[in-house]
């Protein structure tokens, strides 16, 4: 089982961990140095009640990471549209909490009059392209090569669902 919170800021600390371990991989976050406390801090910013961030629960209710339906674009026209994110611990990667947490955000967001979710994933990301493909995305665009992370050039890919 796997349970979604409303963050709250003493999350922060697991936040960070979590994004860096992201960020140590490669080919998840276009960041390429790790981040502080400080530096995370501005995500809390981003969220308010329409388009929240949550700390990821396990059926213990231990933090094992966290996800969020971000704004896509900024712009009016695209309120009912979402970008979607999970960033879960290295230590329960591959459990299938990935699987849950897409299903409970899609869930949320439908209950936000969201009705398109999208997903940015570098394409030499397998596991995440898959988990996208396994729950019914689409790859609405591929935008090559356009970062440059550790003498590579990565592919970005965009996968879209209507919900």
């Amino acid at each position: 089982m796997v349970l979604l919170k409303i963050a709250e800021k003493e999350d922060l600390p697991l936040f960070t961990k979590v994004y860096n371990q992201a960020i140590h991989m490669r080919n998840v976050t276009a960041d390429i140095e790790e981040v502080t406390e400080a530096q995370m801090a501005s995500i809390f910013s981003q969220h308010d009640t329409s388009r929240p961030l949550y700390t990821i629960l396990n059926d213990q209710e231990q933090a094992i990471g966290y996800a969020s339906l971000n704004h896509f674009y900024g712009r009016p026209a695209y309120d009912e549209t979402a970008e979607l994110s999970i960033y879960l611990d290295e230590q329960t990667r591959g459990q299938g909490y990935g699987t849950k947490v897409m299903q409970l955000l899609e869930q949320e967001a439908a209950s936000l009059n969201i009705h398109y979710l999208t997903g940015y994933v570098f394409a030499q990301n397998i596991p995440c392209n898959k988990l996208f493909e396994k729950q019914g995305y689409s790859l609405w665009g591929n935008l090559p090569q356009i970062a440059h992370i550790d003498e590579k050039r990565l592919d970005l890919n965009i996968w879209g669902k209507q919900i």
